[in-house]
């Protein structure tokens, strides 16, 4: 148990390891999700873990962290690997090929694949990429075991991916996702001026004290938000799901070249840089479930990280109701960290005045 960080991961090792039943493991951003996959690797060293990852960038950024952990893993390019990997990473996309079927077909027949992995799992059930990963499920055509993975999924949303995976009783693994070190605030100003003023000053601010291995985020919620910051912001780069150069400024972010990311919530999932130390989210965010996701890039090392959300009242009324979660979060006057947790955990913590780093609210509270 001394290797594990929770009861929970063990039970998802052992269980993706041994068990012959689907698995569902939630547990919070950074809290070691991806060793339930690596163990198992580790534990049958002569069979075949698929990988499926949701965006091509995560394929190349797990495909090095597995090289750098003496895994063998291979890249799905659309033939089948000389020789059989520990890991096999492919892309939502390219599970519907035949070529694909047909490998994964040769691995069950031969008993050699141990069980398929599908990474970022809610996204199933909650966004654009649903289609890609029910396409994705088709590969169930034998009857081998899958592992789903996720950092959110609200218990009200189990249910939902119970159905698409065509099983009511898989093994369910909730681990704590709420993350103590994470100080929650909001900034509700009176003009789209104020708040554009505001975040220019607060990134100039935290750059002055940024050390060369600590990172900035801002997500946006349009991408005109996201030129318009980067044209006043120098040393950051650009990140959204139609530029072409995204994964050269994923690269340079990641190695330092560029210490600040503006970005839509396409860089989100998996992004697993430690030393996230301010995430700003500008405008808002498309729902509660997306802010955990935003909010999860910060403070993966254990330092203590600035989650804020920075909007105004005229900003959110260019969405009408559809981001009344976000509403509800900027409004409440209870403590941020409950309100957040509630939409994606089961078990609801304490209030930061009894757990953790103080929200803005719970500051008030302290006095």
């Amino acid at each position: 148990m001394e290797n594990f960080k929770t009861l929970e991961q063990l039970q998802a090792v052992y269980n993706h390891s041994f068990g012959k039943n689907d698995l569902i493991y939630t547990a919070g951003t950074g809290s070691g999700k991806s060793l339930v996959f690596m163990m198992g690797a580790v534990l049958h060293p002569t069979k075949t873990t698929v990988l499926v990852v949701p965006l091509i960038p995560l394929k190349q950024q797990m495909i090095e962290r597995l090289k750098a952990d003496n895994i063998l893993v291979s890249d799905w390019t659309g033939t089948a690997p000389n020789a059989n990997p520990q890991i096999l990473v492919v892309s939502v996309e390219a599970t519907g090929t035949v070529a694909f079927d047909s490998y994964l077909a040769t691995l069950y027949q031969k008993e050699k694949l141990l069980r398929v992995v599908i990474d970022e799992a809610h996204l199933l059930v909650t966004s654009e990429f649903r289609p890609f990963i029910k396409k994705a499920l088709q590969i169930r055509k034998r009857p081998f075991p899958l592992t789903f993975l996720t950092a959110t999924l609200p218990p009200k949303l189990s249910d939902e991916i119970q159905t698409e995976i065509h099983n009511p009783n898989p093994v369910i693994i909730r681990g704590p996702s709420d993350r103590t070190n994470l100080r929650y605030q909001v900034k509700n100003l009176s003009t789209v001026k104020e708040m554009k003023e505001w975040t220019l000053k607060k990134v100039a601010d935290s750059k002055l004290l940024l050390k060369s291995h600590e990172r900035i985020i801002i997500y946006v919620m349009t991408i005109a938000d996201g030129t318009e910051l980067a044209r006043h912001i120098q040393g950051s780069v650009l990140y959204y799901h139609d530029l072409a150069e995204k994964e050269k400024n994923a690269d340079l972010w990641t190695t330092g070249e560029a210490q600040i990311m503006i970005c839509t919530n396409a860089f989100g999932c998996g992004i697993n840089y430690p030393h996230v130390h301010l995430v700003i989210s500008y405008g808002g965010s498309n729902n509660l479930l997306y802010y955990a996701q935003e909010s999860g890039r910060g403070g993966r090392d254990g330092v203590v990280t600035d989650i804020i959300l920075v909007t105004t009242p005229s900003y959110l009324s260019r969405f009408g109701n559809a981001l009344s979660e976000i509403t509800d979060y900027i409004n409440t006057n209870q403590c941020r960290r409950q309100h957040l947790i509630r939409h994606t955990d089961a078990v609801i913590p304490g209030p930061c005045l009894l757990i953790g780093e103080l929200c803005d609210n719970c500051s008030i509270i302290a006095g």
